[in-house]
């Protein structure tokens, strides 16, 4: 396998020479699937002579080819990728990935788009990790009037803004069809 044995070893809660129960093999099973580095993980109990011999069978996932990011525009490549751990030539980890779409998506929030989001993540043929971003455009702005209710009756004011639309438009920094920024909100 491409992972160190150690990596693997310090999940089983076994001690050679120590107490052996299903349960805790089982467990140790269980510990070393959620590292995230295996498909699968089977164990084995064998006796041999006056020993008892516990046995983890791993599938481990593919090397990673490289990492690509589709359908980004306001920050390049590169910038986004650069604090992964996901890289070419490490074994694929889901909890690795996790983390680093989370780093992705922070950058893009502190550049002021908190609205981008991750629409997919897949893995090719040839265990190149693609991950597409969407980063949110204003698509419609809509002015409305408040609905507020006068104390003294139940009716309401009326639908109509009493400032015309091109007005409010026009002291906008948001405008239909930009990414859609946070200080331009604000």
């Amino acid at each position: 396998t491409n992972i160190k044995s150690d990596v693997i070893l310090k999940e089983v809660p076994l001690i050679i020479g120590g107490f052996l129960s299903k349960e805790k093999a089982l467990e140790g099973q269980e510990k070393i699937l959620k590292t995230g580095y295996f498909r699968d993980v089977s164990t084995d109990i064998l006796k041999r002579g006056t020993g008892i011999y516990v046995k983890y069978y791993v599938v481990e996932n593919p090397v990673v080819s490289g990492v690509e990011i589709e359908s980004n525009t306001l920050i390049n490549s590169s910038e986004l990728t650069k604090d992964f751990e996901t890289k070419a030539g490490n074994v694929y980890n889901i909890n690795i990935l996790k983390k680093d779409n989370d780093k992705l998506l922070e950058m893009y929030r502190k550049k002021g788009y908190p609205l981008t989001n991750i629409s997919s993540v897949n893995m090719t043929n040839d265990f190149k990790i693609v991950i597409r971003v969407s980063e949110a455009k204003v698509r419609k702005i809509i002015f409305k009037k408040s609905k507020k209710t006068d104390k003294k009756s139940d009716e309401t004011e009326g639908d109509k803004l009493k400032t015309r639309e091109y007005i409010l438009r026009r002291e906008l920094t948001l405008k239909e069809g930009e990414f859609f920024k946070l200080d331009d909100f604000q």
